[in-house]
Parts: structure tokens; C-alpha cells; sequence
């Protein structure tokens, strides 16, 4: 079965300083979400299990996570913030 390769339109730079075309263009998560924020119980959901709900709350406890909101005890988040937090850890060299 042939892999289909996905076009993106951002430009992601690793962390070396090396442009790497064929990362992948987090924008079309938010467009299939019904709603501008994203509960933290729903990242996995949102991001298609590439992020866990503990990852984001472990990111958020060291100061790199994206802004979070809470409201009451549920934390959420602005899905164009998500979707930049997502972008900037995107890449790299492996």
C-alpha cells in the first residue's frame, strides 16, 4: 500500500537551524473541531493520540506547555495556541 504524502504550507525550522519541508500543518485540526477550545480531557481527540492530556499537564508544570485557561476545575485551551505549541515542537533532527 503507497503512503500518501501531505502538502503543508508552514515552514518548520529544527532546532539546527535546518528548514524541514514535510512537517506536518497542525491548521487542519482546528478546522475539523467544532469548537475554538480544546479541554485538556480532550487533547488525545484533537490531536489524533499524538498528544496525551498528562503530557500537556507535565508541560504546563515545567513552564514550556502552551497557555492554558481554567474554568472552575477543567483546564482548556485556545486550539490556535495548541495548534503553535505543536508546530514549535514539531521536527528536529532524529
Amino acid at each position: 500500500m503507497e503512503k500518501k504524502r501531505v502538502k503543508t504550507t508552514c515552514t518548520v525550522i529544527s532546532k539546527r537551524g535546518k528548514l524541514n519541508p514535510e512537517a506536518f500543518d497542525f491548521k487542519s485540526l482546528a478546522e475539523k473541531w467544532p469548537s475554538s477550545i480544546v479541554a485538556r480531557s480532550e487533547v488525545g481527540k484533537f490531536t489524533g493520540g499524538l498528544v496525551r492530556p498528562k503530557t500537556l499537564a507535565n508541560a504546563e508544570s515545567l513552564g514550556i506547555g502552551p497557555h492554558s485557561y481554567r474554568f472552575g476545575k477543567k483546564c482548556y485551551y485556545l486550539a490556535d495556541d495548541l495548534i503553535t505549541w505543536m508546530s514549535e515542537r514539531q521536527g528536529g533532527d532524529r
